[in-house]
């Protein structure tokens, strides 16, 4: 027999266990609540994400920018699966690279003669279907492994049909071969759209009526300069902003003022060369870099904005006028042993 406190105290023991079950129930339904409403918001927050495309809603300039900061053709393109504008973006930024190494690289059969044939027929082709399609085009990028008498009037075409189609950007780069380079026809430095240049592995005989007003990025890679050549160039492109001498030949001293937009001049291995005279009161970065065997006079009294300076040479110092604003200026200086 039970007596009568033991089953008073069994009741309560069932009771308790009744309450903490219907505890554990209402834990449960609560969690199960609180992952369907869980659920729920991040399908809403989904939805929300795919309806909202902020990346087609960026404005066109902003668009062609990010274009512009990719490495290569290639990854630009690519951007097009974003979005149906993009797509439509791309094709009016429109950016043409005609590329010999890479051309003759894909090609398996034929000789030299034929290949490179063939790619000067793609270019012409090309430029050609081009002016049907879209006349206007954002930069054009030829890179030859060579140009010879024979060819150059044919390239010349190409830039006389490049500057009707409005272009902004053009780098041009042409292989040294046997000591020849290419002449640059004078109309090539007669332009109002033209605000990036590149030249690599050219002439620049027929520089001496130089009009590119709204040129703002220059640079000369493997060119014979001379003083008057950097002269013409300066009067000529009064809106340059960035300017560099790259293993240029020829040049002894260069000289630079009056360029009120100048922010930056670069002059890397130019062997030739004695002196740097600059005098831009905007100019904000200065890099030099040269090889042991060579001395160079650096002078930037006139750059009193002068706030990035980096000397790579064993024989070049800061001029003293840095030193006074070395406060101001961020000095690197990169000399070899």
């Amino acid at each position: 027999m039970v007596s009568g406190g033991m089953q008073i105290q069994t009741r309560l023991g069932r009771k308790r266990k009744l309450k903490q079950e219907d505890s554990f129930n209402l834990v449960e339904e609560g969690s199960r609540h609180n992952e369907i409403r869980g659920e729920k918001d991040l399908n809403q927050m989904d939805q929300s994400v795919q309806s909202i495309d902020r990346i087609s809603q960026l404005p066109e300039h902003v668009i062609h920018h990010i274009f512009a900061q990719l490495r290569n053709v290639d990854d630009a393109v690519r951007t097009s699966v974003l979005s149906k504008r993009w797509r439509a973006l791309w094709y009016s930024y429109a950016v043409l690279v005609f590329d010999e190494r890479k051309f003759i690289a894909g090609i398996r059969h034929g000789n030299s003669y034929n290949k490179k044939k063939r790619f000067k027929d793609y270019v012409s082709n090309s430029l050609q279907t081009r002016i049907e399609e879209n006349p206007d085009i954002q930069k054009l990028v030829l890179h030859m492994t060579s140009c010879n008498l024979k060819a150059a009037p044919q390239v010349a075409h190409w830039l006389s049909i490049a500057s009707g189609m409005c272009i902004k950007e053009l780098d041009l780069h042409f292989g040294i071969k046997n000591s020849r380079r290419y002449s640059l026809p004078e109309t090539f430095f007669l332009s109002k759209t033209l605000t990036g240049i590149r030249l690599s592995g050219c002439k620049l005989d027929a520089c001496d009526n130089i009009m590119l007003p709204y040129l703002r990025r220059l640079c000369l890679q493997k060119i014979d300069l001379a003083e008057h050549n950097v002269q013409n160039f300066i009067s000529g492109c009064r809106s340059i902003e960035d300017l560099r001498f790259i293993e240029c030949a020829g040049l002894k001293n260069l000289q630079v003022s009056n360029l009120l937009r100048l922010n930056r001049v670069d002059v890397h291995h130019c062997k030739q060369l004695n002196t740097v005279d600059l005098s831009a009161p905007n100019l904000d970065t200065f890099w030099y870099r040269g090889k042991k065997s060579t001395s160079c006079k650096v002078n930037l009294e006139g750059c009193k904005s002068l706030r990035r300076l980096s000397l790579d040479h064993p024989q070049v110092t800061p001029p003293e006028n840095c030193f006074e604003r070395k406060q101001q200026v961020e000095f690197c200086s990169n000399r070899h042993p």
